[in-house]
């Protein structure tokens, strides 16, 4: 995995910081000030870059939930589309606190805090298990690399939205689910076909959110096959009725490098009781 590495002091105030900015007022201008996308344009560059992902290797400052207790410090992550995923928390002194290891049909969990384990299949549930938020893994990497889920065969509306100064996606399932995705053209090509994911919202059909999204400080990520993802440096991820509020700093990261298929498996030692 990355290597570099940062003091605990520097850690725990760059993820302060990054709680702050998530909090300033929303940004861009009130008038769209470049010619009306089409809508086809927009959702087909979503899909695109999804499409695009296939693996990430990164360095992350986290706060989050694991074992009841927030926890702020450093993860590795590193994941591959298929629901492979590898993640290790480590302690202020670079040890592994927590290993969990998905290989696209079970996870293994390591607690060495707790010097227990677990598994069962892989699954929102078993990421939940170490980063307190329920994701699918192929979601988990999509959010990595500045891209989104999104809902499948859904009506779709767009709009400028003057708030965020963003254009706002609206994807509804009739009877269903309803997301809206908020972008903002990145400049980061000259025909200005890249698009921000600043943030987006899932609600239930009854209109409770389901989870949210927000990313911000977009940087141009280059994969290693030549795409380009236009992924944050900051993202925050909630999932109100599960009381879960991931932070992440994005400090290194890869996209789609060749990883090794063991690196996703995880043995259990003998004798270690069940979590």
């Amino acid at each position: 995995m990355v290597s570099r590495r940062l003091s605990t002091l520097c850690r725990l105030f760059a993820l302060g910081l990054f709680t702050l900015a998530l909090a300033a007022c929303p940004r861009g201008a009130a008038e769209r000030p470049y010619p009306e996308p089409a809508t086809a344009d927009v959702v087909d560059y979503l899909r695109t870059q999804n499409d695009r992902a296939e693996s990430l290797n990164a360095e992350t400052l986290m706060d989050y939930w694991f074992s009841g207790e927030r926890v702020r410090g450093t993860v590795l992550l590193m994941g591959e589309r298929g629901a492979k995923v590898r993640i290790n928390a480590l302690t202020a002194g670079d040890a592994v606190a927590a290993d969990l290891a998905c290989d696209g049909a079970t996870f293994t969990l390591l607690d060495y805090g707790d010097d227990c384990a677990m598994s069962g299949p892989c699954d929102a549930r078993s990421i939940g298990q170490l980063l307190g938020v329920y994701l699918e893994p192929d979601e988990l990497l999509l959010l990595s690399l500045g891209s989104v889920p999104l809902l499948a065969e859904a009506e779709i509306a767009h709009r400028w939205d003057d708030d965020r100064g963003a254009e706002e996606i609206v994807l509804t399932v009739p009877g269903g689910p309803t997301q809206r995705i908020y972008l903002e053209r990145s400049g980061a090509e000259p025909n200005g076909d890249h698009w921000d994911v600043v943030a987006s919202v899932l609600e239930n059909a009854d209109g409770r959110v389901q989870w949210e999204l927000e990313n911000r400080d977009f940087e141009t990520v280059q994969g290693a096959d030549g795409t380009t993802f236009r992924a944050p440096a900051r993202s925050r991820f909630q999932q109100p009725a599960e009381d879960a509020d991931l932070a992440v700093r994005w400090e290194e990261r890869e996209a789609n490098t060749e990883l090794n298929p063991a690196a996703f498996h995880l043995d259990v030692p003998a004798g270690l009781p069940t979590c």
